[in-house]
């Protein structure tokens, strides 16, 4: 019986949410380079709701997107703040920054993936709860 009710909680767990939603950058992967960067300290962030926000190191930005069959993601009218990052940060959002387009996502549980496939490019996420 005990084996039935965990059982049934383990099946019963959703995934996220996409839209009204906070998460937590963790990491960007290059795998054409080969190089992770390590964002899990950064305070970088991303909020889906009508629109998206997301900080990739020190500046904010804020976009339209549009979702699209196979779970691709589509940004568009991006407007930034011009802030000058700390140290190697402005490099890495530069370079980061330039890889958020035309994305696909996954949602497990509480972890989001971004793909940018093309670039081989993965941003990954954690909930904010």
């Amino acid at each position: 019986m005990l084996f039935l009710f965990l059982l049934s909680l383990l099946f019963s767990v959703q995934d996220a949410p996409l839209k009204n939603s906070k998460w937590k950058l963790l990491s960007v992967k290059d795998s054409l380079m080969n190089k992770t960067f390590d964002f899990s300290k950064s305070g970088s962030s991303l909020a889906v709701n009508d629109s998206m926000f997301y900080v990739l190191g020190c500046n904010g930005i804020s976009a339209k997107y549009n979702l699209g069959e196979g779970n691709k993601i589509t940004i568009a009218h991006v407007n930034t703040t011009a802030i000058n990052c700390p140290g190697d940060y402005e490099k890495i959002e530069t370079y980061v920054g330039g890889y958020f387009f035309n994305l696909v996502y996954h949602i497990r549980l509480d972890t989001l993936t971004l793909y940018n496939g093309s670039k081989g490019i993965t941003f990954k996420y954690l909930l904010n709860k």
